[in-house]
């Protein structure tokens, strides 16, 4: 296990299938306390026992909270304020996948999908800002996607896009909010791209080459997160686009 993010306490939402649960185990093999909150406390514990898998000794900690309900992260803060005095690092990645045309999505699935990513994003931010204030290194990742840019072919539910986009607005006004703070608060944009299997540590390893057409994976969305969280404290990579040669 390596240490690059030892002893920094990481909480990350949306922590289950598919890319939530690879955050948590990256996290957990380079030496950070993972909070992992999910839609239920099932899904978090499911998660927790796969990051046990690969990394017994990783320190985790469960929480069930919908993203869509401000009285459910209202009861996650003081969940946490009981078991911890700081936050390091907060990774806004839950959201709400939705296929199909707009027409054809059902009302409350668009409300989930705007919800989840939008509101579930600005209400942990506004609730977690007291335990960053405590850190001496806090950042904000937020997920967001290149649907939300209004120049891609990406293809992306129109609900999804509005929210992904909705969320990177929030991001920059909370940047420029927080300013001389301390606070990094850091965007990515990744296309579509691959999840892996976390139990085939073979396809993490493996290395594409520059000649190869294929999709971005968890891997290199992953490394993009690490890049940026590693920078120099006076650097924050504030907004990181990345597209596919597919």
């Amino acid at each position: 296990m390596t240490s690059q993010f030892k002893d920094k306490r990481v909480l990350i939402t949306g922590a289950s299938p598919d890319f939530g649960r690879i955050l948590a185990i990256r996290f957990a093999q380079q030496g950070a306390e993972v909070f992992l909150v999910a839609r239920t406390m099932e899904k978090a514990q499911l998660t927790a026992a796969m990051v046990h898998n690969f990394v017994p000794e990783a320190r985790l900690h469960c929480y069930g909270a919908d993203m869509c309900f401000a009285d459910q992260i209202t009861l996650l803060k003081s969940q946490l304020e009981k078991d911890t005095d700081h936050i390091d690092i907060l990774i806004n990645n839950a959201g709400y996948w939705l296929q199909g045309s707009f027409l054809s999505a059902k009302d409350e699935d668009i409300v989930q999908a705007i919800s989840s990513t939008l509101t579930g994003s600005s209400l942990m931010t506004k609730s977690l800002l007291p335990l960053l204030a405590r850190s001496h290194c806090p950042d904000i990742v937020n997920i967001s996607s290149v649907s939300a840019l209004p120049t891609t072919s990406e293809p992306a539910h129109e609900a999804y896009s509005a929210a992904k986009k909705a969320m990177a607005t929030f991001a920059s006004r909370i940047r420029d909010r927080m300013a001389g703070s301390g606070l990094r608060v850091m965007t990515i944009y990744p296309p579509k791209f691959i999840n892996h299997r976390p139990t085939e540590q073979g396809e993490w390893q493996e290395h594409a080459q520059a000649t190869e057409q294929r999709y971005v994976t968890d891997k290199d969305v992953y490394q993009a997160i690490n890049f940026a969280l590693l920078q120099d404290r006076v650097c924050c990579l504030s907004d990181i686009y990345m597209s596919n040669n597919a």
